[in-house]
């Protein structure tokens, strides 16, 4: 009989997407960042910065799906017992 691991492909599909989603992200903050158009105003005071809107929302969306697999990845981590508890009773 295979014994459940905690680091079964499921949770390792998980990990990998989100530090993969994590790189990716930074990667895309510090393109955004770099390209950002800083405002000034009369005073020549920075009052802040404009960043291009197709690279703000793939960042977004890339953040949006790295919480995502984090969130699952700790709640898979949180059950664990009860799955091994769960394969113990069948």
């Amino acid at each position: 009989m295979n014994k459940l691991k905690y680091f079964d492909k499921y949770q390792l599909i998980i990990g990998i997407v989100a530090i993969a989603s994590m790189i990716v992200a930074t990667i895309v903050f510090i393109v955004m960042v770099v390209t950002g158009t800083p405002t000034y105003d009369e005073s020549g005071a920075l009052t802040g910065i404009t960043y291009n809107n197709v690279l703000q929302t793939i960042f977004i969306m890339i953040f949006l799906i790295q919480s995502i697999a984090v969130v699952w990845f700790i709640f898979r981590t949180i059950t664990y017992k009860l799955r091994v508890k769960e394969e113990d009773v069948i």
